[in-house]
């Protein structure tokens, strides 16, 4: 479902992700994609949720090291910070220290995720 299963790892607000995948549990499955969820309900699942405040970053590996940035392109996958712009030296460690920093700021809407080997 959401930021589910062996690929996907949970850095910050966990409780923010469960509550997100509880309300999924509403959003309708695609009657064309087995496994997958309608896109129209999924949208309007999402925007409700950015319209609340709720915000996720994702930590990614870049050409400059770790990066961290928006989840979503409802905020354009923006750039929260990076090695480049020099809010980080580059390492996992440095952003994983600032994305936990950042998703403490609102730890009621905001989540912090990264991708696994």
């Amino acid at each position: 479902m959401f930021l589910e299963g062996p690929h996907f790892q949970i850095v910050a607000g966990q409780a923010v992700v469960d509550a997100i995948r509880a309300s999924r549990a509403t959003v309708r499955p695609s009657a064309s994609r087995p496994g997958c969820l309608d896109s129209e309900s999924l949208c309007l699942a999402q925007q409700h949720d950015a319209a609340h405040g709720v915000l996720g970053a994702e930590i990614i590996q870049s050409n400059y090291g770790c990066s961290v940035r928006y989840d979503s392109g409802l905020q354009d996958f923006g750039l929260l910070a990076s090695a480049r712009r020099r809010d980080i030296d580059g390492t996992y460690e440095a952003a994983v220290a600032w994305a936990t920093r950042w998703q403490a700021e609102d730890p009621t809407r905001r989540y912090v995720w990264t991708r696994r080997p």
